[in-house]
């Protein structure tokens, strides 16, 4: 009996994740391109937590579909984030938002709606108090 498949790229080898009117085939792309884009150096505790945040941003304030989310607020606008199907770890994100698109995923950030690198205090951060730190990623609200 095969095992079945699990995971299947839908983005072209090197396309760029912030392509705008075609970038993603659907939210599942969408959702993985951000957290590979976000934590693919990291755990995988840590792009769980990007998932995470990503659908907490879409819950809060957006009316925006997903894939349009995405590209407008957790990529670069440079089209610089690409995603490449043959990378295992874009497998990977793929699977952890598959799963938290279905809400099997506990929220580590405790309902964050930004993220910015540890090592780094963008402007917009000034005086808020992180809610998470997972991995190497700083999580607010």
């Amino acid at each position: 009996m095969n095992a079945p498949v699990l995971s299947r790229p839908r983005l072209a080898p090197d396309r760029p994740a912030s392509t705008p009117a075609t970038g993603f085939d659907d939210a599942v792309d969408a959702l993985a391109c951000a957290v590979w884009h976000h934590a693919r150096t990291d755990s995988v505790r840590a792009m769980e937590a990007v998932a995470c945040c990503v659908l907490n941003r879409r819950a809060a304030a957006s009316a925006l579909p997903l894939p349009a989310l995405v590209r407008a607020e957790f990529l670069p606008a440079d089209g610089a984030a690409r995603v490449s199907s043959a990378d295992p770890l874009f497998a990977v994100a793929l699977r952890i938002a598959r799963r938290a698109l279905a809400g099997q995923i506990a929220d580590p950030t405790l309902g964050a709606t930004r993220l910015h690198p540890a090592g780094e205090n963008p402007a917009w951060a000034d005086g808020l108090a992180p809610c998470a730190t997972v991995g190497g990623l700083v999580f607010h609200v």
